[in-house]
């Protein structure tokens, strides 16, 4: 077995022999941490305790009271609403009045005039 490892690394040369050593190393450094992490950090959970995710947690956050003067605007824009029906309404009004009136005296309506 001696004989088998000296001809293998007396094929390499002494910087592939370094980069070897240097791969080993943080190969075995990355194992530990990765180790570290999966049985310390995060410990087997218990099987009766219930696991969490983000579906599970709810958060209760009442969303502060906005005032962006959005009362104003639809009490002015009702109110403007309303100042544009009844003016309208009066047209309608005023038409229908002229209408009836040119109904009635016909004769007094002005030819058109022709030049």
């Amino acid at each position: 077995m001696s004989a088998f490892w000296q001809r293998l690394s007396g094929s390499f040369t002494p910087y592939q022999k370094m980069i070897l050593k240097i791969c080993a190393v943080v190969g075995t450094l990355c194992t530990l941490i990765l180790a570290i992490d999966r049985f310390i950090v995060q410990p087997r959970q218990s099987t009766d305790s219930a696991s969490f995710d983000a579906r599970s947690i709810e958060v209760k956050v009442k969303p502060p009271a906005l005032d962006l003067g959005l009362d104003e605007n639809l009490r002015r824009t009702r109110a403007e609403l309303d100042a544009l029906r009844l003016e309208r309404e009066r047209q309608f009004q005023l038409r229908r009045d002229l209408n009836k009136r040119n109904e009635l005296d016909p004769g007094e309506l002005e030819p058109d005039d022709p030049h």
